[in-house]
């Protein structure tokens, strides 16, 4: 280094360390007529040369010192406040043991099992969303569909969502003000309904609408409403795979959405027959609601060496006057709105029927043919 170099920085230092008179690095920068990001860098440099055992001065540290109170010297704080924070150490058991419960959680709802009781054919009905509580919904097919399933004793039943509008977010407030009954009314509606189809469901879904609730409030209502039935296994607010198995043991199983990826409007069952294309788990049936369209596919997939033909069923919704779809210039696509699936263990074959009446007809028809009238 030379000596032209090593004055500069001696010049340097020797006003930067001078707090006193310089207590600011702006007064450095004008006693020095630098700029202040000239000042901010050489102090950079400087430091940096001292680091690697460089012969340059050292500069001191400029950080702002606490200043002590006048009089702080003529009292003593004498309370002590007790810790509140849970320990660290309680904090972190706390944390991994319910980590370890959602883990297990979740696993569990990977698959839920249900014991079909009886011998023989039965139906699985698919029930499209709901809103209960519209102007525009179909309430007397909705409690007709509903006591079918429930009085049928060998009739099941998919809940998809959206069971109430439940406007209760942003400019839906304004919709919900155009209801014929009270928010706490819908409520309750949907709890009698719920009651009526309680023992028939194999599986719930919320739906976004229902979603809302959690969203706005915290609290999941369908959830503790499926929970005081005794049905929180079947409940969930995004996906539900149930296994049913027979006492013969054959097993069908059915997957629940509300929605799946990938909508087109030229084809109302393109994202549940991609779904099935992609992510297929052995499901026999896939129920999906959401659009208010239907829709049918089946598609031959093959499972441990044989040949299985999965139906993909896309539900309709009870709501069949829409005045937002009517503005928003939606296509209209509810060729059937309450369809049903028929297993038969003996064979291990499902069929598909667009009308549950239909459907129940053949479910009857097979099983005085099996013995089972």
């Amino acid at each position: 280094m030379t000596t032209t170099t090593t004055t500069k920085w001696e010049a340097f230092a020797e006003v930067y360390n001078d707090i006193a008179r310089y207590p600011t690095l702006a007064d450095v920068a004008a006693a020095l007529e630098y700029s202040y990001q000239t000042v901010r860098n050489y102090a950079v440099m400087l430091r940096r040369m001292k680091a690697n055992g460089e012969d340059v001065p050292e500069l001191v540290s400029r950080k702002a010192t606490p200043v002590t109170p006048a009089g702080v010297e003529h009292r003593t704080i004498e309370t002590e406040l007790p810790a509140y924070e849970e320990p660290i150490e309680d904090l972190l058991k706390r944390a991994m043991a319910t980590n370890e419960r959602y883990a297990e959680y979740h696993h569990a709802k990977a698959v839920i099992d249900v014991r079909v009781t009886f011998p023989g054919p039965y139906g699985v009905v698919g029930l499209p969303d709901h809103h209960l509580n519209n102007i525009g919904t179909n309430l007397v097919r909705a409690f007709k569909d509903a006591e079918l399933v429930a009085s049928h004793p060998h009739l099941f039943a998919v809940g998809i969502g959206d069971w109430i509008d439940n406007f209760i977010v942003g400019r839906l407030e304004r919709e919900r003000r155009k209801d014929i009954m009270s928010h706490s009314d819908s409520w309750r509606l949907l709890e009698h309904y719920v009651a009526i189809l309680g023992p028939k469901l194999i599986a719930a879904i919320s739906g976004n609408h229902m979603d809302w609730s959690t969203e706005a409030g915290g609290v999941d209502i369908m959830k503790k409403m499926f929970a005081d039935l005794g049905l929180g296994a079947i409940y969930d607010t995004d996906e539900v795979r149930v296994r049913l198995t027979s006492p013969g043991g054959r097993q069908f199983m059915h997957l629940a959405r509300h929605k799946y990826k990938g909508n087109s409007r030229f084809n109302s069952m393109h994202s549940i027959v991609v779904h099935i294309l992609e992510r297929w788990q052995g499901e026999d049936v896939i129920w999906g609601g959401h659009i208010h369209q239907a829709g049918h596919s089946s598609l031959e997939k093959q499972w441990m060496g044989e040949s299985r033909v999965v139906h993909g069923v896309q539900l309709g919704a009870y709501k069949q006057i829409d005045g937002y779809a009517r503005r928003e210039h939606f296509r209209p696509n509810v060729p059937f709105l309450t369809p049903v699936t028929i297993h038969d263990p003996a064979t291990g074959e499902t069929t598909f029927f667009e009308d549950v009446n239909k459907g129940v007809k053949f479910l009857e028809l097979l099983r005085r043919e099996q013995g089972l009238a």
